[in-house]
């Protein structure tokens, strides 16, 4: 799957993160999601890191991990 373009940036003075993808990246994202739902285990988990190429520069790394409780 295309990973297109992703970028994850944090805005301190809103106390909020913003995802800005392309139809691509919105696509990889989603794909994540459904691969890592329903695994509580250390495979539920997946990285967004720029140092590993699925992020745009100037990214904050992000994980995006499947639990059954918060």
């Amino acid at each position: 799957m295309e990973k297109g373009k992703i970028k994850i940036d944090y805005e301190k003075d809103e106390n909020q993160i913003t995802i800005t993808a392309d139809a691509d990246g919105l696509r990889y994202l989603a794909d994540i999601c459904l691969r890592i739902v329903g695994k509580d285990t250390p495979a539920g988990h997946f990285h967004l890191m720029e140092k590993i190429g699925n992020l745009e520069k100037g990214s904050i790394d992000t994980v995006i991990k499947y639990t059954e409780k918060i």
